[in-house]
């Protein structure tokens, strides 16, 4: 999100420029169809003769040699012309496990520390997506929200994804409040939900297998349920969305929070979808039903 705002207000200050904005997995995508379309010069010619260029979440093709050589190629392209390059990494630098050549380059640039905002910058930024979307927040909601579930290490993306889901709620039943948003966002702290549990009843579920959840795989059947049991354990436990990421094949967390939005829409979309969903959760936690 940091990135896109730099990207947004470059691109308000320089209209007429061109610009490049991806994610690192989309440009590792765009790179590798270009091959199979023998249109490399086309793809060159987006991301070289340009006068800004980003990448987001870069750590996330740590295992694709070829992406990260042709991005080498491509920085030292964009730097002859002058032109503007940002990459952003949500892992240690010392952990990123980049090419040797990709890591001196940019190195050789500046390199910004980026922590998660403390209690009052939450507040502002909470306030500011709420402003953005056109959401009316009490300040009762905004400290229940603050005390409850954008807790210190809240990132900026976790509270624009809570933001959205509390929208979500107020569209669906006018005005938002604590107790119409609390089950929708409040993790159960319940010890006897564990992932393992909720992995083990979405297999049985959507009958496949537990291991299939945290697999690569990219069949549209293990992706809906993966997404449903990233959902839940984010529901039903006390973990962060990194937390989750790990225990689902060491996935990224931006990966668990799209699960998260695109199985909250879907159940505000599906009432059968939801209704299958609530007994599955009542199944996990019959306490609470």
């Amino acid at each position: 999100m940091l990135l896109r705002g730099f990207t947004a207000n470059f691109r308000q200050s320089f209209p007429d420029a061109l610009v490049y904005s991806r994610t690192a997995v989309d440009f590792a995508r765009d790179f590798a169809d270009s091959l199979d379309t023998n249109s490399l010069s086309e793809f060159r010619r987006r991301t070289r003769d340009i006068q800004f260029f980003a990448l987001d979440d870069l750590h996330q093709i740590h295992q694709k040699k070829a992406a990260q050589e042709e991005l080498c190629r491509a920085l030292d392209e964009l730097e002859l012309n002058n032109s503007h390059a940002l990459l952003s990494i949500a892992a240690p630098w010392n952990q990123a496990r980049l090419i040797p050549g990709l890591q001196s380059r940019i190195e050789g640039g500046l390199i910004v520390s980026v922590h998660p905002p403390n209690e009052s910058t939450r507040r502002r930024l909470l306030l500011q997506c709420a402003d953005e979307c056109g959401l009316r927040a009490s300040s009762e909601l905004v400290d229940w929200l603050l005390e409850t579930v954008l807790m210190a290490g809240a990132t900026y993306r976790e509270i624009r994804h809570c933001i959205n889901q509390v929208h979500q709620v107020a569209e669906a039943g006018g005005e938002a409040t604590i107790e119409k948003v609390q089950q929708l966002l409040q993790p159960t702290s319940s010890q006897e939900v564990t992932i393992p549990s909720i992995q083990s009843a979405v297999a049985r579920l959507f009958q496949c297998r537990k291991k299939d959840l945290v697999s690569a795989s990219r069949r549209q059947g293990i992706m809906q349920a993966r997404s449903v049991a990233m959902f839940l354990s984010r529901e039903l436990t006390n973990l962060s969305f990194k937390e989750i990421g790990i225990k689902f094949g060491k996935r990224d967390h931006s990966t668990v929070m799209h699960a998260c939005r695109k199985t909250a829409k879907q159940l505000a979309d599906d009432d059968v979808f939801a209704t299958t969903i609530h007994q599955l959760r009542e199944a996990l936690c019959p306490a609470d039903s």
